[in-house]
């Protein structure tokens, strides 16, 4: 996304890897595939993942939320873009004004559907805020943000 001026806010990438649902097999995608997707290599390649832990030695918030209606997708489950959008909502706000986050990582575990009760963790390190959210006690989701000091102006 871009401001008004044309400066640059966010750059967003996404992995993602074809499944059979009925033969639990990876599949290559066609190239009739591919021409749907303007932005996608034309070419399959594997992308690495980066591997990266929720750190759990700080505890520095901890809250519970219901999942509205409005936030579920056609496939009546919570809409990906909410996870990370419940693990920001979390993150204490006098936190962001001595820290700001230049990179954000998202590891979706487990399905939430309406009206769950989701308890969302937040721990600090040195330079990593991690979020984890939870429904009956196992991670649906894991939110890794990347944190800087904030530069005195």
């Amino acid at each position: 996304g871009k401001s008004p001026d044309g400066a640059l806010y966010f750059e967003g990438k996404g992995k993602f890897a074809l499944i059979n649902i009925k033969s639990k097999e990876f599949l290559r995608p066609t190239s009739d595939m591919l021409k749907r997707f303007t932005d996608a290599k034309k070419e399959p390649v594997a992308l690495p993942f980066e591997k990266w832990r929720v750190n759990t030695d700080e505890l520095i918030n901890q809250y519970t939320r219901e999942v509205p209606q409005s936030h579920i997708d056609v496939n009546m489950h919570l809409n990906n873009a909410y996870y990370p959008a419940y693990a920001y909502e979390a993150l204490p706000k006098e936190l962001l004004s001595e820290y700001e986050i230049n990179h954000v990582n998202v590891k979706f575990k487990k399905e939430v559907f309406e009206g769950q009760t989701l308890e969302i963790n937040v721990y600090k390190s040195v330079d990593m805020l991690y979020v984890t959210i939870e429904q009956a006690e196992e991670i649906a989701c894991e939110v890794s943000f990347k944190i800087n000091k904030r530069q005195a102006n």
